[in-house]
């Protein structure tokens, strides 16, 4: 007797089919660990470029499919999502314990700051918010300084 709820549609034929499940997860944890966060574009890059499964090739799974893989993959590994204000100050420690150095361009610290926060367990959020974060952050560790300096 099969218990799932909701296996109709695309969804419900990927959950049947384990080998393509894996897969996804396969190439989701390979962008993931590659870009601290995932994209559709990258993921049908490497969907195509991969080893299909033994059932033959299978279409690209939707971007809603995606999507909900990825959220299992955040919740299987208890990933956290950072943004604004807490990414300033988690900056802000990275550059206290000279993990990334704020005289690097922002590119620089944005591509340095993925392995750390993979290994943190933190999802990447967008380039724009993230060099946005790096120039706060660099602003508020420089102030830091100045006062240290001054007391």
């Amino acid at each position: 007797m099969n218990y799932r709820k909701n296996t109709s549609g695309v969804f419900g034929e990927i959950m049947q089919n384990r080998d393509t499940w894996k897969r996804m997860l396969s190439i989701i944890d390979k962008i993931y660990r590659r870009f601290a966060c995932i994209s559709y574009n990258k993921f049908t890059k490497l969907w195509r470029i991969g080893r299909p499964p033994r059932e033959g090739i299978r279409p690209i799974p939707s971007p809603p499919t995606v999507s909900r893989v990825w959220n299992h993959y955040k919740q299987l590994h208890n990933l956290k999502t950072i943004q604004d204000k807490d990414l300033s100050e988690w900056l802000v420690v990275q550059f206290e314990q000279r993990t990334l150095d704020p005289d690097n361009s922002r590119l620089e610290n944005e591509r340095n700051s993925i392995p750390i926060m993979v290994s943190q367990g933190l999802i990447m959020p967008s380039s724009y918010r993230f060099q946005r974060a790096v120039g706060t952050a660099i602003r508020m560790f420089n102030q830091e300084g100045n006062q240290h300096r001054l007391d």
